[in-house]
């Protein structure tokens, strides 16, 4: 398996901590990653880049912690993975959802 980081000015932002994806290449597919939030995405993923579009403005998903109750940063991909966490510091609320948790 090889693994070919490109930085990608054309690259989106991550939606939970706003860098740049790092575009990669592995066993010739392109992935953009975000190291520091642990998420990855196919490059052709229909997702890609349209967080803040698909995100409710009328029903935002917020915070758990009945102390924050902050609105939450999301990521997703069509896979159904998701990844929301609370940018409130103090909070630091985090949820994590895999595909096949979806589909029980």
């Amino acid at each position: 398996m090889s693994f070919v980081p490109i930085i990608d000015p054309a690259a989106p932002n991550c939606p939970l901590c706003d860098t740049k994806f790092i575009r990669v290449f592995v066993d010739r597919r392109e992935y953009y990653i975000c190291k520091r939030d642990m998420i990855s995405i196919n490059v052709k993923d229909p997702f890609v880049g349209r967080w803040k579009e698909i995100d409710n403005k009328d029903e935002p998903l917020l915070c758990d912690n009945p102390k924050c109750r902050g609105r939450l940063k999301w990521f997703g991909r069509s896979d159904g993975y998701m990844k929301a966490i609370c940018p409130n510091k103090k909070c630091g609320f985090t949820v994590e959802i895999t595909g096949e948790e979806i589909k029980k």
